[in-house]
């Protein structure tokens, strides 16, 4: 039968000559009963006061109760101890059994046990014991002193400081070093939520910029940082001897009050104390995984530059990426075909004109699949008109006949893709790049191209942040939002005639934050938002958007996405029999969406375009255009003045590296199929006007053209 139980007796006497008047009330609060009562416990009779506790537990008593002043011993609770720990059928302490415990077996000792002979181990025998002879007299010493001053004292441990947890291994110290593992990860979490709080609050939930990242990060991370520093190298080096300390006495307790032979007793502590070879199994293991990690790592690079020295030998192919980077551009081989291939990938829009030219290629990036993908494909019809009519005309720039190469990826209309496409787009070597669709998988890449000396334009991205970043290479050639939303307000007001209208939007950045904008000038013109809703495009969220809205009962609503949520929630309307004037952003300026998906029910709808409308276009763009794609799209025009906007800047300054055209490109001022097209110094689009267009079976019609502030 196992001994892991124990009970905890009172001896009945103090300890230290203290007066039993003066411990009594120590001992009344540490149990929780009166002071009468704790002054019978210390009468000279031993008074069992807990039972069935396990050793540590045990141990734990004891020290409250020494520390008070208090005699007390652990008793095992069985009369038989584990084989394990070489003691069999012994009596605890005296004969006489406690029939008042239901515990049967568990004698209760009658008188106070018999002090140690002076040929008996003293503490400091127990403690060697427990050490083991790893630095044995260094921790015997501290031990020693610490229990003649009855306290914990404060020492250096320098191994402690340089390896702490291998120290806390090595010492057993297992739930120490266990808390040692977790606390950083656990530091780490609350840090992380911290910065995220604060990031969500400083952004409104919008995708932050890297210098809000890194503002809200500073504070935190450097007390977070202080407080880690001040707890792992300066708190636990200084307490660990302490902690030490208390373990090894623990375990001494345990030994002295659960065995009656000192040898015993010093046996059961060799076994359980001394030091741990987990350490040195763990150091070989760790070792043994860098050096191969290390290894792989120069291997791998050492076979990189034994195949670039033999591509350089053998022609120059080896060439350093920086200067790849520099010139951005790449000499098209001729071939039969009339074809070129860089980095062994194809040049889209590289046909047999581009033989014996210089290849520059300009990036697009927008959705060419999954959601919005009709607006990104119109876009990307948009830049690739542009391009093929340049190199129709056969510029030359820098003494050399051009080429310019599309080199379109797909960013999903999502921002962490958009990330992804920009940097491949970097990797193919563009000058220039034209994209993304929407704000939100604008902003996150115009920080890589600010980075990379890459010029982005934008011919839909429409929120103010856009340019406000302070980005020299960030342009766009359609309006903003906040010249967006005071001409929607203003229609609402003026032309509807509406006191009190809802607003909705998509959950997307670009949706929220253009509602955000027509709310504000909604309401700075005195009107009422009776109504402020999220949407998307599953049926149940349509009917749940539908219900606030009656519940609201508003003369109009405002949607702020993307088209096929907003025709998604059009139809539904109509098909219920509501009536409510509908408006929406340029997002949901796109005929084909509205046509499939709502048909002939949009009676009553409205959409807003910043800048021209599509069919003011020129006609030379709308015929060129509409022979090869069909009827352009929103943003068909502002894209393809976005390319156009490029060549001009390269063919003005006789260059087609970033470096020399960028600064060029703001200044260019021509006339493109959206009309007269010039930046100003943050690199918006000049007098761009707003367009709110009806919506109706025949197309869109424009209602009424608000000019720019």
């Amino acid at each position: 039968m196992s001994t892991d139980l124990f009970n905890v007796v009172l001896v009945g006497t103090t300890l230290r000559g203290l007066d039993v008047s003066e411990v009594a009330p120590e001992l009344a609060k540490l149990t929780k009963r009166d002071p009468a009562f704790a002054r019978s416990l210390l009468s000279g009779r031993p008074t069992k006061i807990k039972t069935g506790v396990n050793a540590s537990t045990g141990a734990r008593y004891l020290e409250a109760l020494e520390r008070i002043g208090v005699a007390a011993r652990l008793d095992p609770e069985t009369l038989e101890v584990d084989a394990d720990l070489g003691v069999k059928q012994r009596q605890a302490h005296g004969a006489r059994q406690d029939t008042s415990s239901s515990h049967s077996t568990v004698p209760l000792a009658t008188s106070e046990p018999p002090l140690p002979s002076n040929t008996a181990p003293t503490q400091a025998d127990y403690y060697r014991a427990a050490i083991g002879p790893r630095n044995q007299a260094y921790y015997l010493k501290y031990f020693t002193q610490a229990d003649a001053a009855w306290s914990f004292r404060i020492s250096w441990n320098w191994p402690a400081f340089f390896v702490s947890f291998p120290w806390l291994i090595y010492r057993k110290l297992w739930k120490l070093a266990a808390l040692y593992a977790v606390a950083p990860f656990a530091l780490a979490f609350c840090t992380g939520l911290v910065v995220s709080h604060i990031i969500a609050s400083q952004t409104g939930g919008a995708i932050p910029e890297p210098k809000d990242v890194v503002r809200a990060m500073g504070t935190v991370v450097l007390v977070s940082s202080a407080v880690g520093f001040v707890a792992w190298f300066l708190i636990l080096p200084a307490y660990v001897n302490g902690l030490y300390h208390r373990h090894i006495r623990r375990k001494v307790y345990v030994a002295q009050h659960a065995f009656s032979e000192p040898e015993e007793r010093i046996e059961w502590l060799s076994r359980h104390g001394g030091t741990s070879s987990i350490l040195a199994v763990t150091s070989i293991w760790v070792a043994t995984f860098f050096t191969g990690l290390v290894a792989a790592v120069a291997l791998s690079a050492y076979q990189d530059y034994q195949l670039e020295g033999s591509q350089s030998a053998l022609g120059g192919i080896g060439e350093s990426r920086s200067a790849v980077s520099r010139s951005r551009a790449v000499t098209a081989p001729t071939t039969s075909s009339g074809s070129s291939e860089a980095a062994g990938q194809p040049i889209a829009g590289v046909g047999a004109g581009a033989t014996n030219r210089h290849i520059v290629k300009i990036g697009y990036a927008g959705p060419l699949t999954g959601r919005s993908t009709k607006a990104g494909l119109d876009a990307l019809h948009g830049v690739r008109m542009a391009l093929d009519e340049a190199n129709a005309k056969g510029y030359t720039i820098g003494g050399r006949r051009i080429w310019f190469a599309l080199q379109s990826e797909d960013d999903q209309f999502d921002p962490s893709i958009a990330l992804q496409a920009s940097q491949r787009l970097l990797d193919a070597g563009v000058v220039a790049v034209v994209g993304h669709l929407s704000s939100g998988t604008t902003i996150p890449p115009s920080v890589i191209y600010q980075q990379a000396g890459i010029p982005v334009i934008s011919g839909s991205a429409t929120h103010p942040k856009v340019t406000e970043q302070g980005f020299a290479t960030t342009f766009r050639t359609i309006g903003r939002d906040d010249l967006q939303a005071p001409a929607i307000a203003r229609f609402f007001v003026e032309d509807v005639k509406a006191r009190k209208i809802a607003i909705v939007d998509d959950s997307s950045k670009y949706g929220e934050d253009l509602a955000m904008a027509v709310e504000k000038a909604y309401r700075g013109l005195g009107g009422e938002v009776v109504a402020r809703i999220k949407a998307s495009s599953s049926d149940m969220q349509v009917e749940s958007v539908i219900r606030k809205l009656v519940q609201g009962r508003p003369d109009a609503v405002f949607f702020g996405g993307m088209d096929e949520t907003a025709a998604h929630l059009l139809k539904r309307v109509r098909q219920l029999g509501y009536v409510w004037p509908f408006a929406f952003g340029d997002g949901a300026c796109a005929a084909d969406a509205m046509t499939q998906i709502v048909g002939l029910e949009f009676a009553g709808a409205y959409c807003s375009q910043t800048g021209t409308p599509p069919q003011f276009a020129t006609k030379s763009f709308l015929g060129a255009f509409g022979a090869r794609y069909g009827a352009p799209g929103a943003y068909a025009p502002y894209y393809y003045d976005a390319a156009t906007a490029i060549v001009v800047a390269m063919h003005k300054a006789d260059s087609v590296d970033p470096v020399a055209f960028l600064p060029v490109l703001g200044t260019v001022s021509f006339d493109g199929a959206t009309g007269r097209v010039a930046f100003d110094p943050k690199g918006d689009r000049k007098n761009s006007n707003t367009t709110i267009f009806r919506i109706l079976s025949s197309g869109f019609v424009p209602v009424r053209v608000v000019a720019a502030p």
